[in-house]
């Protein structure tokens, strides 16, 4: 999951540089945004849950 939030952070500048229209550009800025936070955050409750969700 971190590594798909590096990508998705790497990805912005492709996103902002493109030939596309700015709201274009804001939309994808904020869904990459999201769907980085949403991963990390998923990378973290794996990581603290781990022996929990490997018993089950």
């Amino acid at each position: 999951m971190d590594d798909i939030s590096k990508i998705e952070l790497l990805a912005i500048p492709v996103v902002l540089y493109s030939p596309n229209g700015l709201f274009y550009k804001l939309f994808n800025s904020f869904v990459l945004l999201f769907s980085m936070y949403i991963c990390l955050f998923m990378a973290d409750f794996i990581r603290k849950n781990k022996d929990n969700l490997m018993e089950e």
